[in-house]
């Protein structure tokens, strides 16, 4: 064996394009990194062996993914398989590789659906969708002491991942005394006036977006041409990239997001490169700044390169195993599983306000 061979679908055309592309800069990020270092050791081999890369583009489609998947665990058989981008993608693919009895290192799925459906064969590196608007949440409800705190949750409701973020959320929110008001809508839909309408009404304290990318960034579109009439506490996910910045230019101040990582991270790893350093050498390699999707993805390395260096082999068990007891700090933040459904636990995320053209945070 020469080579550690990692095998991955990736979304480089289609709707996660955008996502699926840095996605992948971070982690040829992190192959670049480790072959400048002449590869892993792997106690198995007694030597180091250089990572290679084989992906293939999804086009963000379910079938395609299970297309892309099915070839890359029996014909081209990489020692280690990556999940791709999406919680959608993710659970699409997901029963091929328990039928497999293939290990899915997820960077890129974060719907409770994956713990939820018992897909125990996945280590999850990232915060679950259920847990994204908890950070703005605890946030406001330390603000606003008014005893009628409303918040309203905008959220598309035939999307598994924005049905659980919403899920979360509203649960979250009755437990720190909100009056929660939810309004659904069918992704694809491209005029939100009429629910921005409802909302003016409202007059909530808090406003939550809910949906795929271009839901919520026609959701902004129409919170931005009544925005006088709005509360200035609203948020939604697609404003955590800087594609949001890209779409509304000074539009953009004043809207929040939660973020699984940003530049400004203060944490301290106890493994892989810091925050500075990951930063500095993305902006080197790629002449942009880095978004938290690259982030993730080049930690997805450093969980599976710190389980080989604790391993006696690269077996897929015994990495899963490693993975399970595993409790360290990367730049990214906390790695630690729940022992009986393999969520992950550790990673926190924070939240970030869009100011002056720049993604500011403002709680950890």
């Amino acid at each position: 064996m020469n080579r550690l061979r990692i095998g991955f679908p990736i979304s480089l055309s289609g709707k996660y394009s955008i996502q699926g592309t840095e996605s992948l800069n971070g982690i040829k990020l992190w192959q670049k990194t480790v072959n400048s270092n002449s590869g892993i050791y792997v106690k198995q081999y007694g030597r180091k062996l250089p990572a290679e890369l084989i992906y293939y583009d999804d086009q963000s489609n379910n079938e395609k993914c299970r297309e892309v998947t099915l070839k890359l665990l029996t014909e081209d058989k990489p020692d280690l398989f990556l999940g791709p981008y999406s919680s959608g993608l993710a659970i699409a693919i997901a029963p091929i590789t328990k039928t497999l009895d293939r290990i899915v290192w997820n960077y890129g799925g974060a719907t409770d659906e994956i713990t939820e459906k018992g897909y125990t064969n996945f280590i999850n590196a990232i915060t679950p969708s259920s847990h994204y608007y908890h950070g703005i949440i605890e946030l406001f409800a330390d603000k606003l002491k008014s005893g009628n705190k409303k918040l309203a949750i905008v959220f598309a409701y035939d999307s598994g991942f924005s049905s659980r973020v919403y899920e979360g959320a509203r649960e979250y929110g009755l437990k720190h005394k909100f009056t929660v008001s939810d309004f659904g809508y069918k992704s694809g839909k491209d005029d939100f006036t009429d629910i921005v309408e409802k909302l003016i009404t409202l007059k909530p304290d808090l406003i939550l977006g809910v949906g795929r990318m271009h839901d919520d960034l026609n959701f902004a579109k129409s919170v931005i041409k009544s925005r006088n009439l709005l509360t200035n506490n609203i948020a939604v996910l697609a404003a955590s990239i800087d594609h949001f910045k890209e779409v509304f230019g000074s539009d953009a101040d004043g809207f929040l997001a939660t973020s699984q990582w940003e530049k400004d991270s203060e944490i301290k790893p106890d493994f892989g490169p810091t925050t500075p350093e990951f930063y500095n050498h993305y902006v080197d390699t790629y002449n942009k700044e880095p978004g938290y999707l690259a982030a993730q993805a080049y930690n997805i390395g450093l969980i599976i390169e710190k389980c080989i260096e604790q391993s006696e082999s690269i077996e897929e068990p015994d990495l899963a195993n490693i993975a399970m007891d595993l409790d360290i700090k990367t730049f990214y933040g906390k790695f630690k599983l729940d022992k009986k459904t393999g969520e992950q636990i550790g990673h926190t995320m924070c939240v970030i306000r869009w100011t002056n053209g720049q993604k500011m945070k403002i709680s950890n």
